[in-house]
């Protein structure tokens, strides 16, 4: 892309641009996506979403320019993480207590596996085009998301926060008769309680941005702050169950925080500096999955979505 639309000199302000208008990408899949969730159910998107997220990851990969290649690279972002959000708070809401800390962190470990895997093929496929191409295949396979959603119910608490009581009781039944439980008929009540946070979006994506800067292989480099996450995320469903939320997620900020503010102290070509900031990000991918966990328990099921 460098060479190809001579992002470089004078027109080097073209690429961090097209990372900002990504970002703006991601922020719209969020507010529309979870808007949209909240109002029509969590299962609705995935009728239409999977297909303009294949399709502009395909013409990606064609893009004539650059300004082409960050308008479709945005509505893809937009796209996944829209689906992504939705099959979150689905697993959310339907998982009891017991295992929604260990199932919500299996999502994040998967996110990090990808990550792993996207780095390894990135190393094999440099032709940017043929990789963007090898990784719309796997996009292939969400067109099938309308038929195979089908296959599992609406969210109950989204049903209940509705006013659609016949339905969410009908789906408890179900449940109950594939459980083999008896099924009281419940009394459907909700309270609302709201908190935001958005500092470890920042650092979550800053630290991944910059990944090419900490250093000498880029390839290496993403591939062992997506391996240190995973070890995170493991840590943070033994803990939770034993110390609650809130002091955890003071802890993993706090540890992050300290991360970064230590790498202004040292040499960029030292590898202390990627030591500390991999450290850095693994903690702050802790705090983004609690937080992430955490919202999704404190906001009422009408606004779910969009909090998160």
């Amino acid at each position: 892309i460098f060479v190809q639309w001579d992002v470089v000199c004078d027109n080097s302000w073209k690429l961090p641009l097209s990372q900002s208008v990504l970002m703006i990408g991601v922020l719209f899949g969020n507010i529309f996506f979870g808007s949209f969730s909240d109002r029509y159910g969590r299962k609705a998107l995935f009728t239409f979403a999977p297909i303009i997220c294949l399709t502009s990851s395909l013409f990606t990969s064609f893009a004539p320019n650059l300004y082409v290649f960050t308008i479709l690279t945005a509505i893809t972002a937009a796209c996944i993480v829209g689906m992504s959000q939705a099959s979150f708070i689905i697993g959310i809401e339907f998982i009891g207590d017991k295992y929604r800390v260990l199932c919500a962190n299996l999502q994040e470990i998967i996110y990090s596996s990808g990550t792993i895997l996207l780095c390894i093929i990135a190393y094999n496929v440099r032709d940017w085009r043929y990789l963007q191409l090898v990784l719309s295949l796997p996009i292939i396979l969400t067109i099938f998301y309308p038929w195979y959603v089908q296959l599992f119910p609406e969210s109950i608490r989204w049903q209940v926060s509705n006013g659609k009581f016949n339905k969410a009781l009908i789906t408890l039944r179900k449940a109950a008769l594939w459980n083999g439980c008896q099924l009281n008929e419940p009394e459907f009540t909700h309270q609302k309680i709201l908190n935001h946070s958005i500092i470890d979006s920042m650092i979550f994506y800053g630290l991944s941005f910059q990944a090419s800067s900490m250093g000498s292989n880029t390839y290496l480099t993403l591939g062992a702050i997506a391996a240190a996450d995973i070890p995170a995320n493991i840590i943070v469903t033994l803990v939770m169950q034993f110390f609650g939320r809130k002091k955890i997620l003071f802890v993993f900020s706090l540890l992050a925080g300290l991360s970064c503010l230590s790498t202004i102290l040292i040499p960029h070509s030292s590898p202390l500096f990627t030591i500390v900031a991999i450290f850095g990000k693994s903690n702050i991918s802790a705090s983004y999955t609690l937080m992430y966990i955490y919202s999704a328990e404190i906001f009422p099921t009408v606004v779910r979505s969009t909090g998160i």
